[in-house]
């Protein structure tokens, strides 16, 4: 498609689906990042996704500031921010160490080389995207739920592919639905149905598996948003400090933030 028309069907497509699922401040975080990323494409400017997100952030308080209370905002922006600074260094970092068949020249590779690089690689970004995930929703989800589990690194792995073929399969019998092939409709409503009891399968016998757990011992309120905002200025910090080079300075805030969680939550 021209580049002209490209933003604007993908914008409409987005809001069209926002408003159907109800607008949760996700959704907009996700469509005010993209809406301002396809701007700085059309201005001629470097597209920065940490000055997306901050700035979608305000863009939201501004329409409403009491989100600022809100766990779901809290929980979509942080999850994003410790991607953005934390997921995807660690990754680049992590894919630099390891490259498969260094000694052999990609021009020689045969198919099951690219195969296996290729699976390495999206089990890397997967992992690393699972971990920084997890990192960020730990202090929010400890304070929701009284219970978190290292399981959720390894769940989470493996979910978010099952999930988006539940997604894409929703989307398929979206588009059926108007051609009236009711049938076809229904088998992949169905097919998406599998798919997510297959999700929830799957986490029961995560939660068997012996990961370490942390459990709140007590009903004191936990201060997850003090936590928080010092994990944040220490991770801005160190991204700031060490860039991609010395990612090391980058896992300081996250020790910094499982003992902090572990030794309030036992005194608690």
């Amino acid at each position: 498609m021209p580049e002209t028309v490209l933003p604007i069907i993908t914008l409409s497509t987005i809001f069209v689906f926002i408003l159907i699922i109800g607008s949760p401040p996700s959704a907009l975080r996700a469509f005010l990042m993209i809406t301002i990323y396809w701007l700085s494409f059309i201005a001629h400017r470097q597209p920065n996704p940490f000055s997306a997100l901050i700035l979608s952030a305000i863009l939201l308080l501004i329409i409403n500031p009491w989100q600022l209370l809100s766990e779901g905002f809290k929980l979509s922006y942080s999850v994003v921010g410790t991607l953005l600074l934390l997921g995807l260094p660690l990754n680049d970092w992590l894919q630099s160490k390891c490259q498969l068949f260094k000694w052999l020249p990609k021009d020689n590779w045969t198919t099951t080389h690219k195969a296996i690089s290729c699976s390495v690689k999206s089990l890397i970004l997967a992992t690393t995207i699972s971990f920084a995930a997890w990192i960020g929703s730990i202090a929010i989800c400890f304070k929701l739920f009284g219970y978190v589990s290292s399981g959720a690194i390894l769940a989470n792995v493996v979910l978010i592919q099952i999930a988006s073929l539940a997604i894409l399969t929703g989307i398929v019998s979206l588009g059926v639905s108007f051609l009236n092939l009711t049938s076809v409709s229904e088998f992949l409503n169905h097919s998406a149905w599998l798919i997510i009891s297959a999700m929830n399968d799957l986490l029961m016998i995560v939660q068997k598996l012996p990961f370490p757990a942390l459990e709140k011992q007590s009903n004191e309120e936990f201060p997850s948003d003090w936590i928080q905002v010092a994990f944040w200025c220490l991770l801005i910090f160190s991204y700031h400090m060490n860039s991609k080079k010395h990612l090391l300075g980058l896992l300081i805030p996250v020790i910094i933030l499982l003992v902090s969680i572990l030794i309030i939550a036992q005194n608690a």
